[in-house]
């Protein structure tokens, strides 16, 4: 027995290996997906690079291309010139008549140090070399392992210094985390982009946040016009305009994902459905980079991949409670700024909960909230069904109840018994609350949350007419699941199906259900 223990254990502990690894290899194959966007900017520089190292470029990305000499020649000298490849393995440097090749990776250097405001100099402990082919196609390369100093005149000395600094202190896990990715993936924006973020809050003084950092940009025309600018997109999820030759605000356009309701691409435009009703167009023509794919095409794929993200991330409505709930003893914001503002402000209303508010206006907010918008809720209830409406539908929309299908059934068997009079109704509520007592502690705070606030609303019935039976009617259904819920959707159906009589007991013992709970909330309550 103890053998069979033991090798159970050590197999447990292998497939986690295994998981493991398999998991960290799938994210950073996602990582590395993520990094083929910059492709296109430098596709002939990789397709040249390509040709020229061949098996020693695999799996590159190309981040920058800038004109420098070796050995700090005159730059204005043409026939010196060459350029620096910066990548994600390699540095790479090609001289202008292909007579010199070199590459070396980023963990062979030793130092780099910059030098009279144009010159880097490298000190490198193995590096590949070409210097006896012209022809950047047929290229042979022999290893220099004794360590060698390289130096190189460069215009962009900040711009290339920062960028490998940058790749060269890479941590690890890099691309194994989406924390750490984005950090990185900013700060790399924030370096080749520079200019520009420097550029733009002189325009957008109000909106441009010393944080922020474009992450690409394209040539468009705004709404089809004859004029051409740039567009921006940055990382804190904004969209800038900027009309070629103008610095003037009014001749500026700015927004952020929050104000956006639908992307669109259509006859070469990129359109934007605001949240108010309002449309904005880019017509985009051209290439993007050096490459042959269409610039339309690829911001869109990087756009709407940015606008999912920001979508995902902000969104409230229909995603898991553990999403929302930062410690075990967390309410979710959206539910307590619910509830506070409807007992401060609409707790005496008659028929809250039962009287419902206008959809298209419920649909709105939920809308503003789910892209992070600032709501004032105070305000907000001024409406006195909205807050209510959105505090139901928030319920309603997660994707597992907080009382699930097993609890459902606990208390089909326990009431049956009750009814049968095998158990009493005490013996019928400490059953429950030995089940309670393996909730989940973010559920179970939620539950506590909610109980006692329904018991609020129904501690004023006198006022707003909802009593212990009407809120549980109500109520009942949003917070548990019945096994009839869990059935295949029958709506494409063109048969009406009518509710079975299983249907009508099922809600009945929901109903019954929650009575239980907040007729008996002392003991639920204090249970934990």
């Amino acid at each position: 027995g103890e053998k069979v223990k033991s090798t159970v254990g050590r197999m447990d502990k292998l497939l986690k290996r295994i998981e493991s690894k398999d998991m960290i290899k799938t994210e950073l194959s996602f990582g590395l997906e993520r990094l083929n966007h910059f492709s296109p900017r430098f596709a002939k520089e990789s397709i040249l690079l390509d040709k020229t190292f061949n098996s020693h470029f695999f799996d590159e990305f190309i981040f920058e291309v800038v004109s420098c000499s070796e050995a700090g020649l005159n730059l204005t000298k043409l026939i010196n010139n060459g350029a620096i490849y910066i990548g994600m393995k390699h540095i790479y440097y090609i001289s202008a008549m292909y007579t010199t090749k070199y590459a070396w990776r980023y963990e062979d250097m030793g130092t780099m140090v910059k030098r009279d405001n144009k010159t880097i100099d490298f000190m490198v402990a193995s590096f590949l070399v070409s210097q006896q082919d012209k022809d950047a196609s047929s290229s042979s390369f022999s290893p220099v392992t004794n360590g060698v100093s390289l130096s190189f005149g460069i215009e962009e000395q900040e711009l290339v210094f920062g960028l490998i600094d940058l790749l060269w202190k890479k941590t690890k896990g890099t691309f194994e985390n989406e924390t750490k990715y984005m950090k990185w993936r900013d700060s790399l924006y924030s370096i080749i982009y520079k200019r520009r973020n420097k550029k733009l809050p002189l325009k957008f003084p109000n909106t441009f946040r010393s944080h922020e950092t474009v992450v690409d940009h394209i040539h468009a025309s705004m709404d089809g016009g004859a004029h051409t600018g740039e567009l921006y997109l940055t990382n804190n999820f904004q969209i800038f305009y900027v009309f070629k030759g103008t610095i003037h605000a009014h001749q500026t356009f700015s927004l952020h994902f929050s104000e956006v309701e639908a992307l669109g691409k259509s006859n070469g435009s990129i359109e934007f459905a605001m949240v108010d009703g309002k449309k904005v167009s880019f017509l985009v023509k051209g290439s993007y980079g050096s490459s042959n794919i269409p610039a339309l095409d690829y911001f869109w794929d990087i756009l709407s991949a940015d606008f999912s993200r920001f979508t995902m991330k902000t969104r409230v409505f229909g995603v898991p409670l553990q999403s929302l709930c930062t410690t075990a003893t967390t309410i979710p914001l959206i539910v307590r700024s619910l509830c506070d503002a409807i007992l401060e402000q609409n707790i005496n209303v008659e028929g809250i909960f039962r009287v419902s508010a206008s959809k298209n206006e419920a649909a709105r907010i939920q809308n503003m909230i789910d892209r992070g918008m600032q709501v004032d809720f105070k305000v907000l209830a001024k409406d006195p069904f909205i807050c209510s409406d959105l505090l139901k539908k928030y319920f309603r929309d997660l994707p597992e109840p907080i009382f699930g299908n097993e609890l459902y059934y606990l208390f089909n068997a326990i009431w049956g018994a009750k009814v049968g009079g095998v158990l009493t109704e005490e013996e019928v509520v400490m059953r429950l609350r030995e089940k309670f007592g393996s909730m989940p502690s973010n559920d179970l705070t939620v539950v506590k949350y909610i109980i006692n606030f329904l018991s609020k609303i129904i501690a004023n019935s006198n006022q707003n007419k909802m009593d212990l039976n009407n809120i549980c009617v109500i109520w009942g259904p949003i917070l548990f699941r019945t096994p009839e819920e869990e059935l295949p959707n029958l709506n494409h159906l063109t048969v009406n199906v009518p509710p079975t009589m299983d249907s009508f007991k099922a809600t009945a013992y929901l109903v019954e259900l929650l009575k239980l709970l907040i007729g008996h909330k002392h003991l639920f309550i204090d249970g934990r």
